[in-house]
């Protein structure tokens, strides 16, 4: 169940993160001092806030893509997550159902904009979102969260997941600016070979992500 496991580990982090990290203000996409994240293994690019941070969940795992960006603002946070990885599936809709089949789980969960097709694409693909809310129980406050989910699946059937979360009061605020890392989003090698070799170098990890039905979302 990878990508739930990574769901869980990342959200853990985050809640982690809010404590330790210094505090900063809330600011405007004019204001911002973008730098350029590349993949050590020339997979991929994006740009990204200068005062983010890029992090790896805390476990292993053997997506070709697995990653978020991180920004804590007074004792909330703004997280964007990225996932990419062979698809069992292939078709948007199927896959967006299934991301969300997932968040349905979450306490308090509501879906606030239902799965449409038009508006994002990613990496020169056109990708399906929605947005959802949820109770988030790992931090003492236990505040609302809101979440954009992007899911698509591309000609190589490379299954591209992205997934925005603040705390609600934060959401509208930082959307454009997450957008606009999106939007940057470019695959700059080969994802199905980096995933390859992964899945064959890892101990004790006996099926790649396309054959095993236990694998689910980020």
């Amino acid at each position: 169940m990878q990508r739930k496991i990574l769901l869980s580990i990342s959200l853990t982090v985050i809640a982690v993160a809010i404590l330790i990290l210094p505090l900063t203000p809330v600011y405007t996409i004019d204001k911002i001092k973008w730098k350029t994240f590349k993949e050590k293994n020339g997979l991929f690019t994006i740009k990204y806030p200068s005062d983010w941070s890029p992090t790896k969940p805390s476990e292993e795992t053997y997506a070709a893509i697995d990653l978020y960006f991180f920004h804590p603002v007074g004792g909330s946070f703004v997280t964007l997550s990225l996932y990419a990885d062979e698809s069992i599936l292939s078709d948007n809709i199927d896959l967006m159902d299934s991301y969300l089949a997932y968040d349905q789980s979450e306490p308090r969960y509501r879906l606030i904009q239902p799965t449409e097709c038009e508006k994002y694409v990613v990496n020169s693909i056109k990708v399906c979102s929605a947005i959802n809310t949820f109770r988030f129980m790992a931090l003492d406050s236990k505040p609302m969260i809101t979440q954009l989910v992007i899911a698509g699946i591309d000609g190589d059937g490379v299954e591209y997941g992205m997934t925005y979360r603040a705390t609600t009061e934060l959401f509208e605020d930082f959307l454009p600016i997450v957008e606009e890392m999106m939007a940057s989003f470019n695959v700059t090698g080969n994802l199905l070979s980096s995933s390859e070799e992964l899945t064959q170098g890892a101990q004790g990890f006996e099926k790649p992500f396309s054959e095993s039905p236990d694998i689910k979302r980020i």
